[in-house]
């Protein structure tokens, strides 16, 4: 009797003192749904992607967790976003995933109600991003990318919301370019931009490598449309690494010397490298919402990172855009994060106009 009086006490110190075992802790999610909010569309390249995420998620997560995907799309991905921090539960059952919206953070958008910093990172996906276009663009169709400068009527950039990376990227870069161009928004996700684009409703969009590996390949192959260019960090220096695995599609900055004989210069240029520089390190992110217990959320990153590395998962990835999926740890996302607070004045008030514009 003393004995087992003896561990009653123990035990019931343990957990006043909020010190689980280890098996406690592995046994939570046992049983449960975890519930991951989508801030895009379903059907799109992105939602495939985390359904596949969510494949793996449920086998490295001690406990086996039945994993429920939910689509809320809107303004971006600020709409599911939003809930997430406002609304969910902080007790491990809930996360985000869509895009990464720096802007809408930087410029104190009221679209925006968070704060990054405040949830907790589970994980992240970064990405290349890749214009593509009509070649009925311009006058008289286009053959090369360069030929993008022969375009007599704006461009039309279709997108999500002014703020959406893909849309901002886009317009930046015809700007630079000295290409004009008109923004159409208000569509819930990539693939509505691409079904306007085969209408004729727009001509340009934004696509990620997974993407332009998958569902552009018909558009391409169709004589419809091209690759125009995609982006990569350019250091102060000058210098860049174009992308080996992108050989069919030149970099922005390759076709813009083509054009103007020179390296891109000036306040859009600048804006634009930075954006480039913040988006190409963190494309998509994972998030749970602000004052998640720490064990649970040490789990959850844990699991991201064990999917994510999972070699399957990596051949999947490896088979259908030719490069695995590449994967931001919590350290990582965390400090970019962090690194909003650091942007040049100068680049925030071009960031500014150009949403205006779009506006």
């Amino acid at each position: 009797m003393r004995k087992l009086l003896c561990g009653v006490t123990i035990a019931i110190t343990a957990l006043v003192g909020g010190i689980l075992p280890a098996s406690a802790q592995d046994n939570f999610y046992a049983g449960k749904n975890l519930n991951i909010i989508v801030g895009l569309s379903a059907g799109g390249n992105s939602d495939l992607l985390i359904r596949n995420i969510a494949r793996y998620l449920e086998r490295h997560i001690p406990g086996n967790p039945t994993i429920v995907v939910q689509n809320l799309p809107g303004s971006g991905g600020l709409r599911a976003t939003n809930q997430v921090y406002e609304l969910s539960e902080p007790d491990g059952l809930t996360l985000y995933f869509g895009p990464f919206d720096p802007l809408a953070q930087a410029l104190k958008l009221e679209e925006f109600r968070g704060r990054y910093e405040e949830f907790g990172f589970v994980g992240g996906v970064a990405d290349v991003r890749i214009s593509q276009i009509r070649r009925d663009a311009v006058p008289g169709g286009m053959q090369k990318p360069a030929d993008i400068v022969k375009a007599t009527n704006p461009i039309l950039v279709g997108d999500l919301n002014a703020t959406s990376a893909a849309g901002i990227l886009a317009r930046m870069a015809l700007d630079v370019m000295g290409v004009p161009n008109v923004f159409v928004s208000g569509y819930s996700g990539g693939s509505d931009v691409y079904a306007a684009i085969l209408r004729n409703e727009v001509h340009m969009q934004n696509v990620s490598l997974s993407t332009w590996r998958t569902r552009s390949v018909d558009f391409v192959q169709s004589g419809q449309g091209m690759g125009l260019w995609y982006f990569v960090p350019v250091a102060a220096d000058g210098s860049y690494r174009t992308n080996p695995n992108l050989t069919d599609v030149p970099a922005f900055p390759d076709v813009y010397k083509e054009v103007h004989g020179k390296m891109p210069e000036g306040p859009m240029w600048e804006a634009l490298n930075w954006y480039t520089n913040q988006i190409g390190e963190l494309t998509f992110v994972t998030l749970a919402p602000p004052k998640t217990p720490e064990d649970r959320l040490k789990i959850l990153q844990d699991a991201f990172a064990a999917a994510m590395n999972d070699p399957e998962f990596v051949a999947e990835g490896t088979r259908a855009n030719g490069v695995p999926h590449a994967y931001i740890d919590a350290a990582t996302g965390q400090a970019i994060f962090n690194s909003l607070a650091d942007v040049n004045p100068a680049v925030l008030e071009t960031m500014v106009k150009v949403i205006e514009e779009a506006n």
